[in-house]
């Protein structure tokens, strides 16, 4: 680390805290990918990388992960079933958000 507290020490050996207090300021070149990396490293401990494209195989196991999750909220959140109007509308709002977000809409 270049500079603060933690000069001179390695960036897999901060504190969680620090890095992502580090992602809040504007680090220029190598030191934000790096951050970034041992970041990812840490909260991805067995290697999984992120890959933003649903692949065919995938996507109605995706679809059924959201409808089944879906459908067990609403049985708390339905004003029928005890819960209130806006819940399940913010509930309504999360399921089309996670549907346009993995490419289902």
């Amino acid at each position: 680390m270049p500079f603060g507290k933690y000069r001179g020490e390695e960036i897999q050996d901060l504190p969680d805290n620090y890095l992502y207090w580090l992602m809040t300021i504007d680090l220029h070149g190598g030191l934000k990918v790096a951050v970034e990396r041992e970041l990812d490293r840490r909260e991805n401990p067995d290697g999984f990388v992120y890959n933003p494209e649903l692949s065919d195989e995938l996507h109605p196991f995706v679809e059924s992960i959201i409808e089944s999750g879906y459908r067990s909220l609403a049985m708390n959140h339905h004003p029928d079933c005890g819960g209130n109007t806006e819940d399940m509308q913010l509930l309504n709002r999360a399921r089309q958000w996670l549907r346009y977000h993995v490419g289902l809409e």
